[in-house]
């Protein structure tokens, strides 16, 4: 009979003494993500965010009226987030589809590196000192 498989959140917890730590070689080894998940999410919050942040403060500025008033007042902010949310939901469906995310990170990762490769370029100008 073969010997019993340990599962692998059970091999170390941290916790528990009868079990070995991993060796710190193991430790420092990168994990494998998907890049795809990470994109998707940060793509996600950044065309939900500006959405997410502006409804709750014109439903807040409904709701302080309305309690002024002492009367419930016309629900106005269904204006604000019907029509721009239905929009998001369009961009973030045909987004998904078309691979947005892959695109969009590709692009965030380009400007970062000309960013590092400027920063590079100011660093050796600066450490060569000014030419007179």
């Amino acid at each position: 009979m073969p010997p019993a498989r340990t599962p692998s959140w059970t091999r170390w917890c941290g916790i528990c003494p009868a079990v070995a730590p991993p060796p710190a070689a193991a430790l420092a080894e990168p994990v494998e993500t998907t890049p795809a998940r990470p994109a998707t999410a940060r793509w996600l919050a950044e065309v939900w965010m500006p959405y997410l942040q502006v409804v709750p403060i014109v439903v807040a500025i409904w709701a302080i009226s309305s309690l002024f008033a002492r009367d419930l007042l016309y629900f106005w902010p269904g204006w604000v987030a019907g029509p721009w949310g239905a929009v998001l939901l369009v961009r973030t469906v045909t987004g998904l589809a078309g691979g947005e995310p892959r695109r969009w990170e590709a692009e965030r990762e380009r400007r970062r590196r000309r960013k590092l490769a400027k920063r590079a370029r100011r660093r050796a100008l600066e450490a060569g000192g000014p030419d007179d």
